[in-house]
């Protein structure tokens, strides 16, 4: 049985999609430890 075009571009555009909410998690968490390394650093100086 020949998978149809729509199929292709269903699972690439699911693909796609998982990758930026990945992306999207990895900046969130990069954001997030900065911020909370930058909150020590000013606790410690305080």
């Amino acid at each position: 049985m020949q998978p149809n075009g729509l199929d292709i571009l269903g699972c690439v555009a699911r693909i796609d999609a998982m990758q930026s909410v990945n992306a999207a998690v990895f900046i969130l968490r990069e954001n997030l430890f900065r911020s909370e390394k930058e909150r020590l650093k000013n606790v410690r100086n305080a």
